[in-house]
């Protein structure tokens, strides 16, 4: 499956490249296509906005994982919600009628600090059936779980488990350990409940295992 955003940032690179050369390879002052470089990557983000929230979508429990901020802007001024707060329901946020989302903001990552997503998918590039995102740095562990409701689900008690700062395989099995019973996912014809779960603390394991293995740098 092609990324849409990858394809179109392909497309408005290639423009912004054959419009920077006049035919002798060289360049020829600031591009024709920098309007339309513009406009491509205001659609891209515009689109991007837009199905933000599909619960089977890699961005959500990155998004939570990561402690990314999201600007809304309206006629009553600005606001900025947490990711636990913008996402609401299935391809619903946090944006009202008559706002705009603005800006995604996402904290600057320190030396000895690892992120890793892991999951199930439908085929080498599909849609996961059940998703985890880690983040392993001085301040402790962040885990969200994606695929298992109608929002990220940040896993807390296996983050409270790690807080000791043992991340050695055995012991983030052990803080893993209840993670699916806990859970409450949906069922469809890819996966039961108990199975999608299952998938889940599976793919929390292997999340905090990767990112705390870049994290060593």
């Amino acid at each position: 499956m092609t990324d849409p955003i990858l394809l179109w940032n392909d497309v408005a690179l290639e423009a912004n490249r054959v419009s920077h050369t006049n035919g002798l390879g060289e360049q020829a002052g600031p591009p024709l296509s920098a309007r339309a470089l513009a406009i491509v990557h205001l659609a891209m983000y515009d689109a991007y906005a837009g199905c933000v929230n599909d619960p089977t979508n890699h961005y959500p429990p990155l998004l939570a994982a990561l402690g990314a901020t999201f600007t809304i802007r309206g006629s009553s001024g600005e606001r900025t919600v947490s990711a636990e707060e913008f996402f609401v329901g299935v391809y619903v946020t946090a944006v009202s009628e008559g706002e705009l989302l603005t800006k995604i903001s996402v904290p600057t990552r320190k030396p000895g600090t690892g992120d890793a997503m892991a999951g199930i998918t439908l085929g080498a590039h599909g849609t996961y059936v059940a998703s985890a995102v880690a983040t392993v740095s001085s301040e402790g562990v962040r885990v969200a779980l994606g695929c298992v409701s109608s929002v990220p689900v940040r896993a807390t008690a296996m983050e409270e488990r790690l807080a000791n700062g043992d991340l050695s395989e055995a012991a983030v099995r052990a803080a893993a350990e209840g993670l699916a019973a806990s859970l409450d996912p949906p069922s469809d014809v890819h996966a039961n409940a108990e199975y999608r779960g299952h998938l889940a603390e599976v793919s929390a394991v292997r999340a905090v295992l990767q990112a705390a293995e870049r994290a060593k740098g």
